[in-house]
């Protein structure tokens, strides 16, 4: 089975990465990202394709790309770590990185393939599809990104079924071989991030990821039958799964 990933050196792409490379199933992984993707060295069934303009994809890309039965895109950023503007006539980076980046994939993803591919798009607790006054920039801007991958996946007949996962807090705690390439977090992140996933932990299971199971879900879709979900947690047509239902699908509650 072969899978397309983005954001590898990120949390959550990295561990859907480690779980890719242990994997019997997956066959090859092509990765898109800027940059070298250390934990994928070495592996003789991982691909680094090195590309910078996340906006296109020329024939060449596209044909490294062919005969996947399913993409990750974990590809993104904090909303507090690039600039948030929302208003024309320019996107900010959040918006342009969150929302014209994914769209854009899907968009070559679904004209330029012969065959369905999944595509499995990391979203996140607190995005939704009906913002209010106090909404947050990440929950308005995943929202809407989810609402229009969705309505793409529709217009094109089957051809790229979709999947919004929504972890809540990701937790690499119990995650060990993951640990040497959980990536570091700057400023004042590192301040909050740990109380905050102690927290959920402890106290919130229903907004707690651990990043192994979470993982683990996330690939098993990514090379399923594309089929709508049904069960605790899911939502949006079997088209949403929630942290709950992440949660219920990894088997942790």
């Amino acid at each position: 089975m072969h899978i397309i990933l983005t954001g590898a050196t990120g949390l959550v792409g990295g561990a859907c990465l480690r779980v890719m490379l242990t994997s019997p199933t997956v066959s090859k992984i092509s990765i898109l990202s800027r940059r070298p993707v250390p934990q994928a060295e070495g592996h003789s069934k991982c691909e680094v394709i090195i590309h910078q303009d996340f906006e296109s994809y020329d024939s060449a890309v596209m044909k490294k790309l062919e005969g996947a039965h399913g993409c990750i895109w974990a590809l993104g950023i904090g909303q507090n770590k690039v600039s948030k503007r929302t208003k024309p006539p320019q996107n900010s980076d959040y918006v342009k990185i969150t929302k014209d980046y994914s769209l854009a994939f899907a968009r070559a993803l679904s004209s330029r393939i012969s065959a369905p591919c999944n595509l499995v798009w990391v979203s996140g607790e607190g995005a939704t599809h009906q913002p209010g006054m106090f909404t947050p920039i990440f929950g308005r801007v995943k929202g809407e990104t989810e609402k229009e991958l969705l309505a793409h996946s529709a217009s094109v007949g089957g051809r790229l079924p979709v999947y919004v996962v929504r972890p809540g807090a990701v937790d690499p705690q119990a995650h060990k071989d993951l640990a040497p390439f959980v990536p570091k977090f700057t400023g004042l992140e590192p301040l909050y991030r740990g109380p905050i996933v102690a927290a959920t932990r402890r106290m919130m299971p229903a907004l707690h990821s651990p990043s192994k199971q979470m993982a683990e879900v996330m690939v098993r879709l990514a090379g399923g039958d594309g089929k709508p979900l049904s069960g605790k947690g899911i939502e949006g047509e079997g088209r949403i799964v929630t942290n709950v239902g992440l949660r219920a699908l990894g088997g942790l509650d």
